[in-house]
């Protein structure tokens, strides 16, 4: 499905189901747990449509999903400014903050007093006030979280992302013992296992660090992986033998070796792929495993 044309649009049932089954840990009605599937659903919807549209604006084809517990705009943007980023990151809680300027417009002017859209439009409003405010705080994957990375990577470059997830890892064990201590034992659990991620990430970015500032190695890399993604197997594999001769170890050389062992094993080399991936049998990825 294309919104306004060029806009991707995907709806996964799984989204439905969560938001009902909120609505009615809420209200413990059947009306009260569609008034609030269509809350959430226009919250969300509103939320993404604000990436969205600020990423059509710069010449991107993005597409938003919806999923169990929120949702995702998807777009390409390995030639896109930091500053572009940024726009397109904010206008999601920008979006979210006008919804609730909108629904506080119309609660003010009174007219909806007595009927049944009152519940709704207050709802509306603080939905969308705790959501964006929830959104901002500088923790990935939250809006917050790619914020803090972006805007840390005009300063640090390279360690923008390193340091972000520091910050990320702190902010999402705070939030998650508040959270605990109030009761809403929900929001608790998912800022640990947002704690849980950044730390996992943390250590993986300490690993690709001494990669990243090289320029040279990281442009070897990406043209092995053109390669490889292009069909020419061949000369993928030179181009990964000779970036495993210079590559620092860390996760950009872990994946090189298990392209090399895919390779040696599709040829029926088996073993020369157990070589390959026996000095990171530790670590290796989900894909490398299957």
């Amino acid at each position: 499905m294309k919104l306004f044309g060029r806009i991707g649009f995907a709806l996964s049932p799984s989204f439905w189901i969560v938001a009902a089954i909120l609505g009615f840990v809420n209200t413990h009605t059947l009306q009260g747990s569609l008034i609030w599937t269509c809350v959430i659903f226009i919250s969300v919807f509103v939320h993404e449509l604000g990436h969205a549209l600020m990423a059509l604006r710069f010449g991107l084809n993005p597409k938003i999903q919806l999923i169990a517990f929120g949702g995702v705009t998807r777009f390409e943007s390995h030639q896109l400014g930091l500053f572009k980023q940024f726009c397109i990151v904010i206008m999601g809680p920008v979006f979210g903050l006008l919804l609730f300027v909108l629904s506080s417009f119309f609660i003010g002017l009174g007219a909806h007093k007595g009927l049944w859209i009152t519940g709704p439009l207050k709802l509306l409003q603080v939905v969308n006030l705790f959501w964006t405010a929830m959104n901002i705080i500088p923790v990935l994957p939250l809006d917050g979280g790619q914020i803090a990375v972006l805007a840390l990577s005009g300063f640090f470059k390279e360690k923008g992302r390193y340091y972000a997830l520091w910050i990320g890892t702190f902010f999402s064990l705070v939030f998650s013992v508040v959270f605990f201590l109030y009761g809403m034992i929900l929001f608790g659990s998912f800022f640990f296992l947002f704690a849980y991620q950044n730390y996992v990430d943390l250590k993986q970015e300490k690993q690709a660090l001494p990669f990243k500032q090289r320029q040279d190695l990281l442009h070897e890399f990406r043209a092995a992986e053109t390669l490889y993604q292009q069909g020419h197997i061949q000369a993928a594999q030179s181009a990964y033998e000779a970036f495993l001769i210079k590559a620092p170890k860390g996760p950009f050389k872990r994946q090189a070796q298990e392209r090399l062992a895919s390779m040696a094993y599709e040829k029926g080399d088996a073993s020369i792929a157990y070589g390959l991936l026996l000095s990171e049998k530790m670590q290796l990825s989900k894909e490398a495993l299957y």
